[in-house]
């Protein structure tokens, strides 16, 4: 287990469910405490700890999630499910799921002719914005959102994957 403390604590698990991600887990635990040294984006005021699980995975067990959860027969290259857990009033838990295809993210990036490691930051950040309610269910809230995005991989020297 790893962990970012801050006023808030957030832990994180990475669990690798295949070898494909094996050679980058010591990268990708870099770019997740990278990305955790901005927690303000990523933990809501109101909860005391974050608890998230990475899980790294392929096509097929991405598409199974997919449709049991969301109902879409199909792969993606992520997916974020988010619950909350009350201790008293002054303890809140939310625990975090954050599924990523190897499959799915390669192949984006071939076809985007992008750096694999600044497009797996980018769905990081993504997820975890998710996470902490923001969504682009609108142009508005989708606007928001990417700004945000834009923001946070400025802060951490990748360029804008919007351009």
């Amino acid at each position: 287990m790893n962990s970012y403390e801050s006023k808030k604590k957030i832990r994180y698990n990475i669990i690798n469910e295949k070898t494909s991600w094996s050679r980058r887990l010591k990268k990708i635990e870099m770019i997740i405490n990278q990305i955790l040294k901005n927690p303000v984006y990523f933990i809501d005021k109101k909860i005391t700890i974050l608890n998230i699980d990475f899980l790294l995975t392929d096509n097929k067990k991405i598409k199974e999630l997919n449709k049991k959860y969301r109902n879409m027969n199909k792969s993606t290259d992520v997916l974020t499910f988010s619950s909350t857990q009350i201790i008293n009033r002054n303890l809140l838990y939310q625990y975090c799921d954050i599924v990523l295809s190897i499959e799915t993210i390669k192949k984006d990036c071939l076809k985007l002719k992008i750096d694999f490691y600044h497009h797996l930051t980018h769905l990081i950040i993504h997820a975890l914005l998710h996470n902490n309610g923001y969504n682009h269910n609108t142009e508005s809230n989708s606007l928001k959102m990417q700004n945000l995005e834009v923001l946070i991989l400025k802060k951490l020297g990748i360029r804008n994957p919007y351009n």
